[in-house]
């Protein structure tokens, strides 16, 4: 077992000042053993923010000794009287589940203690539906990112973190580096959207993003999911669509036309092809060569 007394706290990040050094201790080893995992930050942050909200429940007890049944005794006051909801109950157990086996050398799944999620199908847009939505679009910019998640199949940090020198004109692909799982992988360039790209390169010069904020910054991923719903109301899409959305469509529509689930599992980056078997249920499929479905839309 790791004792998080043995480390400094002099370069602690952990939100909580007046939670007790053992329990400062123990959120800084945490932050340590993901880092060293190569957990995101993002990741790191959700982690070490519910092991605060725990220790804090238990601030009399050395962390080290709060037992699984207790867990389940703060899940329990926190969906009570904080409303959790199922995802924020699984982030936590996830969280609690990584301290208790990495840092404590303790085996506990809290299997019981998981909630029992409904099986939802996702949102798909029609092929018209999503042509209105880039039909009503005048920024090239902004056209193009919306254009270019619904080519390729991309989540929005995908998009958003995407170098001019991932998108690759000669090979008609798109290079998706350090996906989610950091994994790399390559999806599809429609020819369409290379039209686009191009016109959008020659406007906009920008140096290391693909897409830049005012001072050259990553584009924040706010903004693109205010470009869509914008754009989604001014098409009269009256469906609840986001930006993951137009991700759900390229693959639902991918299948329409034919192609092999497996090969739609690597254009999405999916670890499990259960996972993309999902748009089995919401595609027509039809028997037609595999292209982007970009390069099915007129506008």
């Amino acid at each position: 077992m790791k004792t998080p007394l043995s480390v400094s706290l002099e370069t602690s990040t952990v939100e909580n000042p007046f939670l007790p050094d053992t329990h400062q201790a123990a959120l800084l080893s945490l932050e340590h053993e993901m880092t060293t995992r190569k957990y995101s930050e993002r990741s790191i942050k959700s982690y070490r923010s519910h092991l605060n909200l725990l220790f804090a429940f238990f601030s009399k007890k050395n962390p080290d000794t709060i037992q699984d049944e207790e867990v389940g005794t703060y899940l329990l006051h926190q969906i009570q009287e904080k409303h959790w909801a199922e995802a924020t109950q699984q982030q936590a157990l996830n969280a609690i589940h990584f301290y208790f086996e990495y840092i404590l050398d303790r085996h506990s799944d809290f299997h019981e203690l998981r909630p029992k999620t409904a099986s939802k199908l996702p949102l798909i847009l029609s092929s018209s539906e999503v042509a209105d939505i880039f039909r009503v679009v005048d920024n090239v910019k902004h056209r193009s990112m919306l254009m270019l998640i619904y080519s390729a199949g991309l989540r929005l940090s995908e998009l958003t973190g995407l170098r001019r020198a991932d998108i690759q004109f000669d090979r008609k692909r798109v290079f998706v580096q350090g996906a989610r799982g950091k994994k790399d992988r390559y999806s599809l360039l429609s020819e369409k959207m290379a039209v686009c790209l191009r016109e959008y390169l020659h406007e906009y010069h920008t140096r290391h993003w693909l897409y830049e904020g005012q001072d050259g910054e990553q584009y924040s991923s706010r903004s693109v999911q205010v470009i869509f719903q914008r754009a989604a109301r001014k098409a009269g899409i009256q469906k609840p669509a986001t930006v993951r959305t137009l991700r759900h469509s390229f693959a639902a529509h991918l299948l329409e036309q034919g192609a092999d689930i497996h090969h739609v599992q690597e254009l999405l980056g999916h670890e499990s092809s259960k996972t993309t078997g999902i748009y089995t249920h919401l595609a027509h499929k039809k028997n037609q060569r595999l292209t982007s479905p970009l390069d099915g839309l007129e506008w």
